[in-house]
């Protein structure tokens, strides 16, 4: 069985939260991905502990800030997501 990029879950790691929105603002991943969710040091803390979980499940994407990309376990349990490559980060 190949990889299939649709059955995996990706990480986006901008520099900060004006960074992210600036992404968001330009493209159209509100239409174009069924599971996404954007997580910055402001969310409140049990938000952000759902959201980790979440973003290493099979078709999620997940737009981050560098807070997030040290210090933060993101494990994938999704046995899908595994098979056909593991997280995707960016």
């Amino acid at each position: 069985m190949g990889k299939d990029s649709t059955k995996r879950s990706v990480l986006v790691f901008f520099i900060n939260h004006k960074a992210q929105e600036e992404f968001m603002s330009k493209t159209n991943i509100r239409t174009r991905y069924d599971y996404y969710q954007v997580l910055h040091e402001g969310e409140a803390k049990l938000q952000k502990e759902s959201m980790i979980k979440n973003a290493s499940s099979q078709g999620y994407v997940t737009l981050l800030t560098k807070e997030f990309g040290r210090g933060t376990d993101f494990i994938s349990r999704d046995e899908v997501v595994n098979s056909n490559g593991g997280v995707h980060v960016i």
